[in-house]
């Protein structure tokens, strides 16, 4: 029984040890459902349904602490800055001026900061479609980064590369009407990393003929040698 419930019905608690104190990883509506809108209102973004998805507390927060309010494709594309860049150690001015940029659309100065030297190729994929494996590709491991978007990160990404990430991203906004917990994101994470796509799919209520864009890996070849 709850500790307000107990002294309403007058039970007494004297002897009963329980903290007051939350413990540090808590933190408040975490659990909750809340409302995430998939374009800025502050740049071309309404309040309509179309424009809105619901995240749990926690994936909300991790996301707006990776992303700002970058949209799903302008987080594709920072993905592919943050991961590929020669830049090794980032600070949270490099990264909110790498956000900048991109909401921006200065992606010349993004790349200049991250020190990209690869060329965006953006393409369109099915679900069906088998992506590469992630041998050789880097993560965020050779990142030096500050402590608290790394835990943001890993909750979100860990273990994913560039790739992966986007599949993540595409599928979790593919369908505005779905309700992502930390149970269900849990799934399409196992999914994406054992390469059952199509899996990934069904667990957010997308048909395998469900289109999504794509940062391919058009780097140069020093910048993929650095990144191995």
């Amino acid at each position: 029984m709850k500790i307000r419930k107990m002294k309403k019905s007058g039970i007494i608690i004297k002897n009963l040890n329980y903290s007051k104190k939350k413990p540090e990883q808590y933190k408040k509506g975490w659990s909750r459902f809340q409302e995430h809108h998939i374009e800025s209102r502050a740049e071309f973004g309404d309040n309509s349904k179309n424009n809105k998805i619901v995240l749990s507390g926690k994936i909300h927060y991790c996301w707006h602490q990776i992303f700002g309010n970058l949209n799903p494709l302008g987080a594709k594309l920072f993905v592919i800055l943050f991961l590929y860049g020669f830049k090794r150690k980032w600070t949270i001015k490099d990264i909110k001026k790498v956000i900048f940029s991109i909401k921006k659309n200065n992606i010349s100065e993004a790349m200049q900061i991250a020190g990209y030297h690869g060329i965006q190729d953006r393409r369109v994929f099915k679900i069906s479609s088998r992506f590469a494996n992630k041998k050789r590709k880097p993560t965020i491991d050779i990142v030096k980064v500050n402590s608290n978007f790394l835990w943001c990160w890993n909750e979100l990404f860990k273990g994913f590369n560039a790739d992966e990430i986007q599949i993540f991203i595409s599928i979790m906004f593919g369908n505005s009407r779905k309700k992502w917990n930390i149970k269900s994101i849990k799934a399409l994470k196992k999914a994406i990393a054992e390469n059952k796509i199509q899996e990934a799919a069904s667990i957010a209520g997308l048909g395998m003929e469900f289109l999504y864009f794509m940062y391919t890996d058009s780097i140069c070849e020093s910048s993929m040698a650095i990144a191995v």
